[in-house]
């Protein structure tokens, strides 16, 4: 509902000034961006490693696509209220634990589910923290942090129930078609997808020739591991 309300907007000066959308794309992505390096600075990376990941991030390939295509707009949006939700989050559980971060964290979370569904993953950004001091999880504020940012995607999910139920058990077939059996399959396509560089969406990987795919994995591997031995593994992941 969030992100079509901002469509709706958008269709306004979509026909006569269309570099009026364009130039809002961008400028959120480099909000994003911008949030993105925030966060790993106060995660304790040094500057110049998170001025590098931010523009990593900026010119990835899963995310330019987004930008291009305005109608992907949703990709942007749950992915920018997430990230203020995890800054918050962190803020409110390892530096200054004030409400304000707590009232951040919850209507960040329910702006991030009104963009887009998948943002019923974010709340695992949560484990950024623990892979930083591992202690933090025995906490209070650890718990009421993921209680509060759990709490609109719980009611999303109770609202979608139904709709959900009837995708599982489904007997049609096709790109899009809901199993738990793709799970593996898709975080093999995602891992290679940075590195497979002639195809625009992932749902393509089937046209292409499997040796490439492993390519791909490989040089994705190569990369964190070079990351983890130059820069600590903690930060690689």
């Amino acid at each position: 509902p969030f992100s079509f309300a901002v469509q709706g907007v958008y269709a306004l000066f979509m026909e006569s000034y269309p570099i009026v959308v364009h130039l809002l794309d961008v400028l959120t992505h480099m909000l994003v961006a911008l949030l993105l390096y925030k966060l790993i600075v106060q995660f304790g990376v040094n500057k110049k490693i998170a001025l590098l990941s931010s523009l990593i991030f900026i010119f990835n390939p899963n995310t330019v696509i987004a930008i291009g295509w305005s109608a992907a707009l949703m990709d942007r949006h749950y992915v920018l209220f997430a990230l203020v939700a995890l800054l918050a989050a962190d803020k409110y559980i390892r530096f200054d634990s004030k409400y304000l971060h707590l009232i951040i964290v919850f209507f960040s979370s329910i702006i991030a589910i009104l963009s887009k569904e998948t943002a019923i993953v974010t709340p695992a950004l949560l484990i950024i923290v623990l892979i930083v001091q591992f202690k933090y999880i025995k906490t209070k504020k650890f718990w009421t942090v993921s209680i509060l940012w759990l709490i609109p995607i719980v009611f999303y999910l109770l609202y979608r129930l139904p709709a959900l139920l009837t995708s599982f058990n489904s007997s049609n077939v096709g790109a899009y078609s809901t199993s738990l059996l793709n799970v593996p399959e898709n975080i093999w396509i995602y891992f290679a997808y940075p590195f497979l560089t002639n195809i625009t969406e992932s749902i393509s990987w089937i046209f292409l020739d499997m040796s490439l795919i492993w390519i791909a994995v490989m040089l994705n591997v190569f990369v964190s591991l070079s990351l983890g031995f130059i820069y600590k593994f903690k930060f690689s992941i």
